[in-house]
């Protein structure tokens, strides 16, 4: 709310037409996409696809002076680790229905008292009782939004997965790596199921253990161990110093171990995660295949193959660059004389946050290069676009 009133005060131009222009720019960001989409996804046939999944959430401040709870908002992404490729962000926020028309009949037909498996719309939440508080156990209250309709994030998570089936059927393979969430166990399963059954996708939650407990510690010193056996230490493999093809048969030898050793240790109490030898950071980090091993020749080789670059940077990197570049997401600051959290950039209406969301998207695949990263490596090539390098387009836009 800031920058705009900012904006307006810079450029002289009344507030209207600027919120006109970020619609218009959202729309033609849609059509653009989907254009080339459609296509163009068959530049992914005979590709092996390396993506990775998380949720980011984001707060948008209230505008009742005698109500200051705000809205929370959760953008569903996923993105390709190689290529910086936004597949979807999926904002749990519909701005196209008609909701004014919805929360009448909702009215009508008593929605509220009914449970939520026979309700009318139970893809929204109705009431303030039924938003669900942050995942890290924060006590922050929160309400609905005043306009629009506030998605549940089982639908929402469930949609964005329906947007990737397209890109996974047309891909050879896909390997997905998604953050450890219950959410995300549950609805991979469900809406990708004929994806898994028919070997075009590898699901694998990931897990970084960034406090590095002592039980982790214990399992970390267990993976060093059987490299050490090999001669490689962790700083041969940060260094780079293997080369892939040894990394891959040293990754089934280490897995082979790691089935071995699980076979014979006593009790039924197994975790179902794995501690995997070699992250790309200097974290402990855990893995789960979210698919069983029925009919695979060998299981070390099946693991070795679908966990050698297990990682979810290209999430976290398209999360950072939100958080960086569009300063309304940036997290909020707590108040140093009261326990009030707040955001001043913040916007007072989701429906501005979705568009924006969705015009860095674009802006993100079609236009914006590697050239920095380039530059910082001393390569001296020609800088591409994500939608370049995947095969969607054959030259960058402006």
């Amino acid at each position: 709310k800031g920058i705009v009133n900012r904006m307006e005060e810079i450029l002289d131009v009344p507030i209207t037409l600027i919120y006109h222009r970020i619609e218009f720019f959202f729309n033609q960001c849609v059509e653009f996409d989907r254009w080339h989409i459609q296509n163009n996804i068959q530049a992914l046939k005979g590709k092996t696809l390396e993506v990775s999944m998380d949720r980011q959430h984001y707060l948008s401040n209230w505008s009742d002076k005698k109500d200051s709870r705000p809205t929370k908002l959760v953008n569903t992404s996923t993105v390709d680790n190689k290529t910086r490729f936004v597949f979807a962000s999926t904002v749990n926020f519909d701005t196209t229905s008609d909701w004014e028309v919805i929360k009448r009949d909702i009215s009508r037909c008593s929605d509220l008292q009914k449970p939520e498996h026979k309700r009318r719309y139970g893809q929204y939440v109705l009431s303030n009782q039924e938003v669900k508080t942050d995942d890290v156990d924060d006590t922050l209250p929160l309400k609905a939004p005043n306009k629009n309709l506030l998605v549940q994030q089982t639908y929402s998570l469930m949609a964005h997965l329906e947007v990737m089936k397209q890109y996974v059927n047309e891909a050879h393979y896909t390997r997905l790596f998604a953050d450890a969430d219950e959410g995300f166990e549950l609805g991979i399963g469900l809406v990708m199921k004929e994806q898994i059954a028919a070997s075009k996708l590898y699901p694998v939650l990931v897990k970084a253990e960034r406090n590095n407990a002592s039980q982790m510690q214990d399992k970390r010193a267990w993976s060093e161990q059987v490299l050490l056996k090999h001669g490689i230490t962790m700083s041969d493999i940060k260094r780079a110093k293997v080369d892939r093809e040894k990394l891959a048969q040293i990754s089934q030898q280490y897995w082979a171990a790691e089935m071995h050793k699980r076979t014979i240790e006593s009790g039924s109490a197994k975790s179902e995660w794995l501690v995997h030898p070699f992250p790309k950071s200097r974290h402990s980090v855990q893995v789960k295949p979210l698919v069983g091993f029925h009919g695979a020749i060998s299981v070390s080789q099946t693991l070795s193959e679908n966990l050698l670059d297990v990682s979810t940077y290209g999430v976290d990197n398209y999360f950072q660059m939100i958080r960086r570049r569009i300063n309304m997401f940036e997290r909020p600051i707590t108040s140093a004389t009261n326990s009030k959290r707040w955001n001043g950039y913040a916007s007072y209406n989701p429906k501005w946050a979705v568009m924006i969301i969705e015009i860095l998207r674009v802006y993100n695949n079609y236009v914006l290069t590697d050239e920095k990263s380039l530059k910082n490596k001393g390569l001296y090539q020609e800088a591409t676009t994500p939608a370049q390098k995947l095969g969607i387009t054959d030259k960058k836009y402006t």
